[in-house]
């Protein structure tokens, strides 16, 4: 509408001003045609700021609601909301530090390469997720359920993951040193060049995941399931595991230099590295 009126008023002016200069002109005509049409551009302007700032209440209005509907519940109106954030331009990890999403189903959802530092996401659901080169650091995911995700190259180091749910996760090159997994499951998971040093992993489950050449180092595993899993060349050095259990487990390429085994359980199936002595690392057969 603004731009019609202003295309009429653009038009009426230009004839105005073609009879003021004309031979045949008349006065009357010239002030009416001149003044018509300013006052038809003058209204034009108008429309178009109205329409202008119409608009951009319809996108704030919008964009509220959202954000509402991916802080919900819902993992369809979360999706849905994801979408249409992406597909405007409006989502960015500054956007995404403003969001309330513990507890929040983003099942599926693909949250690659975005900055959640610090953020409290305690029970969010990110099952079967993109969480590729995503920024967890120092992040609640306490209780979390992260089965099924793609983790390549995620940063959680320092992040609060106790109680979460890692199952069939790809886990590659992921920074996950000084964090808490206590009682966390990892169960048939693949870890890959991951540096889990100096983490908390007690009461863990981690049977049948394979770790190949991950950082263990001064980890605390007491109590640790690790029955059936694979640790390829993994540095398990100045790691406790106490009361572990380690039926079945598959440590002869593993790095166990000042590792501490008192009570840890192993069995017939369990596998040491050639030259450590078993009987002086406090490991009891089960």
């Amino acid at each position: 509408m603004g731009y019609a009126l202003f295309v009429v008023g653009s038009c009426v002016l230009s004839l105005g001003y073609f009879h003021l200069y004309g031979r045949t002109a008349k006065y009357v005509v010239q002030d009416f045609y001149a003044n018509f049409g300013a006052e038809l551009i003058s209204i034009a302007i108008t429309v178009l700021i109205v329409d202008s700032l119409a608009k951009r209440r319809e996108e704030r209005e919008l964009r509220a609601q959202l954000i509402q509907d991916m802080e919900g519940q819902s993992n369809q109106f979360s999706l849905r909301a994801l979408a249409m954030l992406r597909a405007k331009g409006w989502l960015s990890s500054k956007l995404v530090s403003t969001l309330e999403l513990s507890r929040s189903n983003l099942s599926g959802a693909d949250l690659s390469n975005l900055e959640m530092k610090g953020k409290y996401l305690a029970g969010i659901i990110l099952r079967g997720a993109n969480l590729e080169k995503t920024d967890f650091r120092d992040c609640v995911l306490s209780e979390a359920d992260l089965r099924d995700t793609n983790l390549k190259y995620a940063h959680l180091s320092g992040a609060n993951l106790s109680l979460s749910r890692l199952d069939n996760s790809a886990v590659e090159s992921v920074q996950l040193h000084h964090s808490d997994l206590r009682k966390s499951t990892c169960i048939k998971t693949s870890l890959k060049n991951t540096n889990i040093s100096y983490s908390d992993l007690s009461e863990a489950n981690l049977s049948h995941s394979h770790f190949y050449k991950c950082d263990m180092s001064n980890s605390v595993l007491r109590s640790a399931n690790l029955k059936n899993a694979i640790l390829s060349e993994t540095n398990l050095s100045a790691s406790k595991l106490n009361n572990a259990s380690l039926e079945g487990a598959d440590l002869s390429t593993a790095n166990l230099q000042d590792a501490m085994f008192p009570f840890a359980r192993y069995d017939e199936k369990t596998r040491w590295p050639r030259e450590f002595n078993v009987t002086e690392s406090g490991a009891i057969r089960a």
